[in-house]
């Protein structure tokens, strides 16, 4: 076997490893998980010294070498390092804005390269668990595997707390308890606070037994998932206390939510403690009760819902509803003075029928636009809306409108899918939609084509299938082609039977999404059907390349050396008393070629020619066995 031809193979066996040379290659795509480390290791570098090395995110800058270092960039400083043998970049705790273009820049003495690689992000959702199955087929049985669910971790998300019982106002010695709850997998841990300092309370209940004016505040609970890392804390609850105080004034809470249906009592925090001669309340100016030494006389339309404590002066107003919400005023007339003090009251219609409105659920990414209105009950609600389970806020891309009841995103991509959910609150209650999700279509991309068996040379009657996959949603319909022309064959697998050597050709397989309506074509792959009889390679030129290809993994380092040296110079091949000259040209990105005279190659025998006119056949060396 001709050296030149081993040392082809060679280099071309190793093309796949991380090399030296004078070029710089990187992974065209890279996938990962949220959370997982990303380390993006280059192809390819080119050879020693680098006068700058420099990796991009989007074209901002990560991290460069310097004259005294290596300097990272926020926000990556605590998170990003270089190999500076490699240059492997380093990213841990990824998240999904973490997706999208890395660049690599070396500079050397010899002239600058640029690698670049796409690395795409994402999140297991809580739906994708399973069960999952694997069936098996061919063409006379099918098996199927055992049910398999995955443990995805999520949460902990939608914390709330409920007092019960349940009052806007209570009284001094009352006994509370607030129960914390949270979406969690595996179930979380909870914390307590008050007005943002920790109690050092933990589980899911917090009770307060003879509660006094001092612990009046803001309570929330706060919600660790051990295996996410991540924490949640919940809307704060406001738990007042009220002692009545008797002194100079008379001091009212300065304002009450409360639900539609629930009692209100309004207590006053401090009332005179001098005699009075009565104690009037009004509603919005209009006077509903008087109290005298004796007797208490209410108004209708309050005669059946309302009632006084004429110790503590507390108005009680039973079943309330929205016409309610208003500013009621208590008037204390005694002997020297007479003194009034107003709080407001608003009654909430609790928030309920949350559902999301798309103006469409079909998308093409990149092309399509696409609005999600929040449609709830409910009084004086706040919208916030959701992506699998993170916060939406508005970008370049994503506008919120309407009181943020309307969500609009312009050239979505498939990060955009969802779920979406959409919580609505006020001041007394919370309720969040359904999830909702988004058919986005993408694609195809990515198509690429494998052979079954793994060859470029096959013999005739050999057996080949050809199988296309590639990414799209909805799943792509694929075609195949010949050297340019169309086959018509469609699916993605191309089967060929007792293949002949006028099947020879660079097959490519053309993917269609029906939906985004484009198309996309895979790298040719190469099939090489040598014809039977005498024209085909015999057992003996068979064994000779393997056995060659052998020998040349064990003297790599000499041969290398030697064809570095012999490429240069015209070499012989001696056959009898005949010496023909055997040219090798090196071909685009190290594929080599070696042209015999097609008269005493062994690969191809063709009529005599004059001399001075012999033609040349090319076999090219890309793989060291001969299938079929």
């Amino acid at each position: 076997m001709d050296l030149h031809a081993v040392c082809c193979i060679l280099l071309l066996l190793t093309c796949t490893a991380v090399s030296f040379g004078q070029s710089l290659s990187l992974p065209e795509k890279i996938e990962k998980q949220v959370k997982e480390n990303l380390i993006i290791i280059p192809f390819s570098i080119p050879a020693p010294t680098y006068l700058l090395i420099k990796w991009q995110f989007n074209g901002s800058n990560i991290l460069y070498t310097t004259a005294s270092g290596i300097e990272i960039q926020p926000p990556y400083t605590d998170r990003t390092s270089l190999d500076t043998t490699t240059l492997a970049l380093t990213l841990r705790s990824l998240t999904e804005s973490d997706s999208g273009l890395y660049a690599l820049t070396v500079e050397t003495p010899s002239g600058s390269f640029t690698g670049v690689t796409t690395v795409q992000v994402f999140e297991a959702l809580r739906g994708d668990r399973g069960p999952y199955q694997c069936k098996v087929s061919n063409t006379v049985s099918q098996a199927t595997s055992p049910s398999m669910n995955l443990t995805i971790h999520y949460g902990s998300e939608n914390v709330a707390v409920k007092s019960d019982p349940f009052e806007p106002i209570y009284s001094t010695g009352s006994n509370i308890i607030l129960t914390c709850s949270a979406e969690s997998s595996p179930a979380a841990e909870f914390q307590w606070a008050v007005n943002g300092s920790a109690l050092g309370q933990m589980g899911h209940k917090l009770t307060m037994n003879n509660i006094q004016s001092s612990q009046s505040g803001n309570y929330t609970c706060i919600a660790h998932n051990t295996k996410t890392l991540r924490y949640s804390t919940s809307q704060p609850i406001s738990i007042t206390v009220l002692g009545v105080s008797f002194g100079q004034q008379l001091l009212l809470p300065e304002r009450m939510d409360i639900k539609v249906g629930e009692n209100l009592v309004i207590t006053p925090i401090s009332i005179p403690d001098s005699s009075r001669l009565s104690a009037k309340w009004y509603y919005n100016g209009t006077l509903f009760l008087t109290e005298t030494p004796s007797e208490i006389i209410i108004q209708p339309p309050y005669t059946d819902r309302a009632s006084l404590n004429t110790n503590t002066l507390a108005l009680t107003l039973k079943r309330l509803t929205e016409s309610d919400s208003g500013q009621y005023t208590l008037e204390v007339v005694a002997v020297t003075e007479t003194i009034t003090s107003v709080t407001s009251v608003q009654v909430f219609v609790p928030t309920s029928n949350v559902t999301i409105l798309p103006s469409q659920t079909e998308l093409v990414e990149f092309n399509s636009t696409v609005s999600l209105r929040c449609s709830a009950s409910g009084s004086f609600p706040t919208f916030v809306w959701l992506n699998r389970s993170s916060e939406v806020t508005a970008d370049d891309r994503v506008q919120l409108t309407d009181s943020n009841s309307s969500l609009t995103i312009t050239n979505v991509t498939r990060g955009d899918r969802g779920p979406y959910q959409c919580t609505v609150s006020n001041s007394v209650s919370q309720a969040t939609s359904p999830s909702m999700s988004l058919s986005i279509y993408y694609g195809p991309e990515n198509v690429a084509v494998k052979a079954d068996p793994v060859g470029l040379i096959y013999r005739a009657g050999s057996n080949i299938i050809l199988t296309c996959s590639a990414e799209s949603n909805p799943a792509a319909e694929f075609q195949w082609a010949v050297n340019g022309a169309a086959l018509s064959q469609i699916g993605h697998k191309l089967t060929m039977n007792n293949i002949q050597s006028s099947q020879s050709g660079n097959y490519t397989c053309i993917a269609h999404n029906t939906k985004t309506l484009r198309y996309s074509t895979s790298q040719p792959i190469s099939i090489t059907v040598l014809a039977g009889g005498a024209e085909s390679l015999s057992a003996g030129a068979i064994t000779g390349i393997v056995i060659g290809v052998l020998l040349g993994v064990a003297g790599i380092s000499g041969l290398i050396f030697y064809f570095t040296k012999a490429k240069k110079l015209p070499r012989t091949i001696s056959k009898g008393n005949t010496q023909n000259t055997a040219t090798v040209s090196e071909y685009e990105q190290d594929e080599y070629y070696v042209n015999f005279p097609n008269n005493q190659s062994g690969v191809h025998t063709g009529g005599s020619q004059p001399d001075g006119e012999r033609q040349y056949e090319t076999a090219l060396y890309e793989q060291t066995s001969v299938h079929g």
